[in-house]
């Protein structure tokens, strides 16, 4: 064989070597469909009603089906992330690590890449415990309107004639009633008394303060009632959403020091049942020297 063919084959070689590397890689690590921004939702999350959830745990490279869901899953440990494609459209993807998870909102996507648990007390993304795939979610049609018809509809005969017009009667000890008074209260009901609308229970949201100066790391909590959400922001850069599970009245969120002044922002919106509008709360991280002030809280 020449050396002209030997490198003719080398090249044609390396060039399918490359081919297949990047289709695998396409495969497994797509275009994200879900937002930048989880939810994170404290405890272990499910997928929501009306859906199908596929489990995988432990959490590792490979394929996965439930006989309908088939996941291609591909794992970094390092990174602690996750890239995925699966054959059906997606409406949730539930990553837990640590004492939560972030939830992932899709819009029937079939990909995604860079999916990772919430930040624990160390600062970092916790390790991977599971990954919940929800699918199946019925998709809400608009309602179907019938076009008007040209023809006017037909006269209707009415098949009885209106009772004739009752004379208002005269009470039992001779006066006369008068028929455009207002109506008096029914018999067997008090004079005065009408029915009460349902109470409304409104929201509310407080911080509670820190116990001394943080040095590195510190922890937030938001305690309150009625609430569906919680954004943070420091210095004006968001860098958490939790979402609220119903009933539960005490959120902490675990937050890094960089070593200057931060404004810490937290603003909570409600249950639409409370009817009350977002509130935001704002607290000062102060630098942190010996035997020095606390956080001062505002808002």
């Amino acid at each position: 064989m020449s050396k002209g063919t030997t490198a003719a084959r080398t090249r044609w070689q390396a060039l399918a070597m490359g081919l297949a590397t990047a289709s695998a890689i396409g495969l497994l690590a797509g275009p994200a469909v879900a937002g930048d921004d989880p939810d994170e939702v404290s405890g272990n999350p499910r997928c929501p009603a009306g859906t199908t959830g596929l489990k995988i745990e432990p959490v590792k490279s490979g394929t996965y089906t439930d006989g309908r869901l088939r996941i291609s899953l591909d794992v970094q440990a390092s990174a602690k992330t996750i890239a995925f494609r699966s054959n059906l459209g997606l409406d949730e993807v539930i990553v837990k690590g640590g004492p939560a998870a972030n939830i992932y909102a899709y819009g029937k996507g079939t990909s995604g890449s860079g999916l990772h648990a919430p930040v624990n007390a160390s600062g970092g993304w916790a390790g991977l415990s599971h990954v919940d795939f929800c699918y199946g979610r019925a998709v809400q049609q608009p309602p179907h309107e019938e076009p008007p018809s040209d023809q006017a509809p037909a006269e209707q005969v009415p098949g009885e004639q209106p009772p004739a017009e009752q004379q208002p009667e005269e009470p039992g000890d001779g006066t006369p009633v008068d028929p455009f008074a207002a109506p008096g209260p029914a018999a067997g009901q008090a004079p005065g008394i009408g029915v009460s609308g349902t109470r409304v229970v409104s929201g509310r949201a407080v911080l509670a303060r820190l116990p001394r100066c943080a040095t590195s790391r510190y922890r937030l909590t938001v305690r309150g009632r009625a609430m569906r959400s919680i954004a943070v922001y420091v210095n004006g850069r968001k860098v958490r959403t939790v979402r609220v599970a119903r009933g539960r009245t005490s959120v902490t969120v675990a937050l890094a020091r960089a070593g200057r002044v931060q404004k810490v922002h937290a603003r909570v919106t409600f249950d639409a049942s409370a009817r009350t509008r977002a509130r935001d709360l704002r607290m000062t991280i102060l630098p942190c020297a010996p035997g020095s002030a606390r956080p001062t809280f505002t808002g």
